[in-house]
């Protein structure tokens, strides 16, 4: 994928872009060691940020540069593996960014995968990810 373009995006810098990538692994890793719900995939009410994601994402709360465990109001929009920078950063062209090219990437990369290794809570996503694309169109 190109770099964001940076008359559009010019606060993409690479401590940004460390930190998305660090949010979502973070995360994943915090679905995995506390046992959560493959739903949080798609709707989650906690957040893996630090100083550069909150100021990114306008979250007040956190002054560290560490990754932190942090609940989410409804109100911030950010839960969930799919609302990340780093995952709408795979799915856009440097320009522009799409609901539907997002759904069709976590439908081929994750979820086929999963149900290749026949994980029964691969419906669940399939058909919440299949919902919002209808939605959004």
């Amino acid at each position: 994928m190109p770099p964001p373009d940076t008359q559009l995006y010019p606060e993409f810098e690479i401590i940004l872009k460390n930190a998305m990538l660090h949010e979502t692994r973070a995360f994943i890793r915090e679905m995995i060691d506390a046992d959560l719900s493959v739903t949080n995939v798609i709707h989650s009410e906690l957040g893996m940020l630090n100083e550069r994601l909150v100021r990114h994402y306008r979250i007040p709360g956190i002054t560290s540069s560490r990754i932190t465990k942090i609940p989410l109001a409804p109100h911030h929009y950010r839960g969930g593996i799919i609302t990340h920078r780093s995952i709408l950063k795979v799915t856009a062209n440097g320009t522009t960014t799409s609901p539907i090219i997002r759904g069709v990437w976590l439908l081929e990369r994750i979820v086929k995968s999963l149900s290749q290794k026949n994980y029964g809570f691969c419906s669940v996503i399939h058909a919440a990810v299949q919902s919002n694309i209808f939605l959004s169109k």
